[in-house]
């Protein structure tokens, strides 16, 4: 099978052109295009765009700027004219509305005047910024005039002070001459009067106060209710996050029009400059807000979407509505749009937190910035895999022809090296983006149509004595693109059918939808399945009084995925939010990995990190390669002892990286096995026979092997297999076999050396290490310890801004020559160091 590639994954015609340029002079203009493009906005430069611009910038002298401005029609959302010389006297009228001018040097502008230049376009209320180190026809300041210095008085000798009788005395004749008047009474009213001259100062303090006061109160409470908003969104709950959107949108404006009413007295005395940061965090809470509008506009389209591809109606939609294309392409709009405003946001943020400026000068305020900064970081990245699985879905699901897909069902319980045991399947077919035909298949009764004799892999001949090799044990290659082309080869041998591609899903994947879907209440059982007892059920359900030929496991699995089915697709119960996350959580730990037939598809899947490929990274991204040293490792464990172990094993892993002064690298892999299970009767555990994959760099080598306190043999070939034993499996392959037994513990240590060592030069030397998280594996605690030499050193932030690791989990703990990682080994753990001299 050799398709085309399909111009349904073409993306050119949803691309929106964000800013235009139009200048006299490339050079000075391409730090303003750098600028622009690094937050993710398109830029054409002296063209027409083919959609309108939202930004107009127009940099030239004042002859230039003023033709343009003339002559083009107001269009355009926002325009901002930067004239380098004139005083721009001339463009009197034009800084009206969304037009902003700027008056600089004819010299292009440094990175740091390009940034004030954008953070006064886009959160200053003034019109004109002049940014001139010497501006045309500045004249000398006048001189002060001379002030009159008036000689100071002698003072006399002063009046002796009176006598406590005479001052009674006196008062008393006041008194009696003038009845009405009363020493005491003057000194109340004395009293009275600067009270209140202290109470009208006061006033006037509040007065000048409120409008800060008000600010204050609207930017917090602003900033609360877009945080419940997020947190409302991410629990599938649109319309609180609405609501939450909504206030927080109502105070925004409020900090806005209370920052102008306190700004002015600032903007009167020439002092504007000083609320620049406070602009900027009205700025920042507004394009949090339009992007938490866009992004419940775009859970409303998708839910939209999801009724109609997926629905009772079927990929055709009601009778006048959108082609599901037509919706798939607006649906991207509103992806990218959701992509540029957060990301405009998480911008200003970033800026904020790097300068220290109002608010995150605090230190709680800084605190609460960079969880925010995080939030914001993994909301973009959920964008982006949207944007990805739009990409691909109009290929997957069928718009330009029928397309069939093998879906396996791996059963983590009884793990095996991608994801799990293959106790059902299904063929799936979709036209048009609705799912046509849904088939669970029993994998025993498939095993049972084929002809012919096919070797298996010597573990599998000799471990599960297993004289042939099946569809079931078809996933025996860590690499899913290995193991997904063997399953789709079988199907075909034994029914006959060739499919368009393999889907592969864990146990682990159906416990989080049903998270999403919520309790099921199954049809055919009387019981309700829920994503706490899933597993156990499952068990239950497909175990008990088995046997092959049966249907209790295609019954069970088939009931369980059309009842899923049909919760996701009637739109009820299911929020697009919490089901979309599942998805994305599937992906990233490849409790989903897909292989599909097309190579071009195929291509992009690879390129998303959905193939299960080993390895999953190349390695050294961006660095120079001779100064970088990578250093993977995947572990693929399978369970041999034909029983559900896996469902109760506990297991903690460390490794051990040691540098020496040559820049050689010695490893240790220690794996910690806890078997709480007792085996039938009791429970569906037992003993645990486990043969691990080691997938190592080509040049490992000095490979050993200990399993408690003993050291294990090397397999030869032709020799019997002894469990514990390790065997070489291929280049950079090694498999090791071990007991557990039920209520016991066990340690694995696998010792190797690199070939290859870090070279340094003159910035040094980088060593990036990675581990690739194995699918149907959750419950993996993973601790990684690097030392190197006392005299090496690491960049302030290496194991922080240099380090590649999922958000949130930067839990690095640095001591002296040593490095530690701690974190469960939810994805893959990515670490990149450079060390110096």
């Amino acid at each position: 099978m050799s398709p085309a590639a399909s111009p349904l994954i073409d993306d050119t015609n949803v691309e929106i052109v964000r800013a235009r340029i139009d200048t006299e002079d490339h050079e000075f203009a391409a730090p303003i295009r750098e600028f622009l493009e690094e937050f993710g906005c398109q830029v054409v430069v002296n063209g027409t765009p083919r959609s309108p611009a939202v930004y107009h910038v127009i940099c030239g002298g004042r002859d230039f700027v003023k033709e343009l401005l003339e002559n083009e029609a107001p269009a355009i959302a926002k325009r901002l004219a930067i004239i380098w010389n004139g005083n721009g006297q001339e463009l009197t009228g034009y800084e009206r509305g969304e037009t902003k001018i700027v008056l600089t040097d004819p010299k292009p502008p440094a990175p740091a005047l390009v940034t004030d230049i954008f953070s006064f376009f886009f959160t200053s209320a003034a019109a004109v910024l002049d940014l001139r180190t010497r501006p045309p026809g500045a004249v000398t300041a006048p001189q002060p005039l001379p002030v009159l210095i008036e000689e100071p008085r002698r003072d006399l000798p002063p009046a002796p002070l009176l006598p406590e009788e005479d001052k009674k005395r006196i008062q008393s004749m006041i008194a009696v001459l003038f009845p009405g008047a009363d020493i005491k009474k003057k000194e109340k009213h004395k009293k009275r009067k600067y009270a209140g001259r202290v109470a009208a100062a006061a006033l006037i303090v509040a007065v000048l106060a409120a409008p800060f006061m008000w600010y204050a109160a609207a930017v917090t409470l602003a900033g609360l209710s877009f945080v419940s908003a997020a947190k409302f969104l991410e629990q599938g709950k649109p319309n609180p996050a609405s609501w939450a959107t909504v206030l927080g949108q109502t105070f925004t404006r409020q900090s806005r029009t209370a920052l102008a009413i306190a700004g002015s007295p600032f903007q009167l005395a020439g002092l504007g400059n000083r609320l620049r940061s406070w602009e900027r965090l009205v700025s920042f809470l507004s394009d949090v807000g339009a992007g938490q509008e866009e992004l419940l506009t775009l859970t409303g389209d998708a839910n939209a979407l999801a009724l109609v591809l997926l629905g009772s109606q079927g990929g055709s939609g009601s009778v006048g509505s959108p082609p599901p294309a037509v919706r798939l392409a607006a649906l991207r709009r509103s992806v990218s749009a959701a992509a540029n405003r957060l990301g405009l946001a998480q911008a200003q943020l970033d800026q904020m937190l790097s300068e220290q400026s109002f608010p995150f000068s605090w230190v709680g305020a800084r605190s609460f910035g960079q969880r925010a900064a995080a939030s914001l970081s993994r909301v973009r990245q959920q964008i982006t895999l949207a944007d990805e699985l739009l990409t691909v879905y109009p290929a997957l699901a069928g718009f330009d022809r029928r397309k069939t897909y093998l879906l396996l069902f791996q059963n983590s319980a009884e793990l095996r090296p991608t994801g799990g045991f293959i106790g059902s399947i299904a063929a799936v077919s979709a036209e048009n983006g609705t799912v046509v035909d849904l088939t669970v298949q029993d994998v025993y009764g498939v095993d049972g149509q084929l002809k012919g004799h096919v070797d298996p892999p010597q573990p599998v001949r000799e471990l599960l004595a297993q004289e042939h090799w099946y569809l079931r044990d078809s996933n025996w290659d860590p690499d899913f693109r290995v193991s997904g082309a063997a399953a789709a080869w079988f199907y075909e041998k034994e029914t006959g059918t060739s499919v368009d591609g393999v889907v592969a899903i864990t146990t682990g994947l159906v416990s989080d939808l049903l998270r999403a879907t919520g309790p099921l209440d199954l049809p055919d059982y009387p019981d309700r399945i829920t994503a706490d007892n899933f597993l156990g059920k499952a068990i239950f359900y497909t175990q008990s009084d088995f046997f092959p030929g049966s249907t209790q496991k295609k019954d069970f699995l088939g009931t369980v995925t059309r009842t899923m089915l049909t919760a996701v697709t009637s739109g009820k119960r299911v929020e697009s939010p919490l089901l979309f996350s599942a998805i994305a959580r599937g992906l990233a730990s490849r409790d989903i990995q897909l292989f599909i037939t097309d190579s071009t598809l195929q291509a992009l899947i690879e390129h998303f990190g959905w193939s299960g490929r080993v390895f999953a990274k190349d390695g050294c991204a961006g660095q120079v390669l001779q100064y970088c040293l990578f250093d993977p490792l995947a572990i693929a464990e399978a369970n041999v002892s034909v029983n559900k172990a896996n469902a109760f094993i506990k297991r903690s892993r460390m490794r051990q990286v040691v540098l020496g002064e040559d820049g050689k690298v010695a490893e240790t892999v220690t794996i910690s096995y806890t078997n709480p299970s007792r085996g039938p009767p009791q429970d569906a555990g037992g003993s645990y026979r486990a043969y691990l994959q080691f997938l190592l760099p080509s040049d490992a080598a000095d490979v050993s092997v200990t399993v408690g306190a003993s050291a294990v043999p090397e397999r030869r070939a032709r020799q019997a297999a002894a469990v514990p034993y390790w065997e070489s499996a291929g280049v950079g392959r090694i498999g090791v076999a071990v007991d557990v037994p039920p209520g016991g513990q066990m340690t694995v240590s696998f010792f190797w050396r690199r070939g290859t060592g870090l070279v340094f030069g003159r910035d040094g030397g980088v060593y990036e290490l990675f581990d690739q998280k194995q699918a149907g594996i959750t419950d993996d605690t993973f601790r990684t310890i690097i030392r190197y030499p006392i005299f090496w050193q690491t960049l302030p932030d290496a194991h922080e801004g240099n380090t590649i690791l999922p958000a949130g989990r930067q839990a690095f703990l640095a001591k002296e020559a040593q490095l530690e990682y701690n974190t469960p080994l939810s994805g893959d753990a990515h670490i990149r160091i450079r060390f110096t001299k």
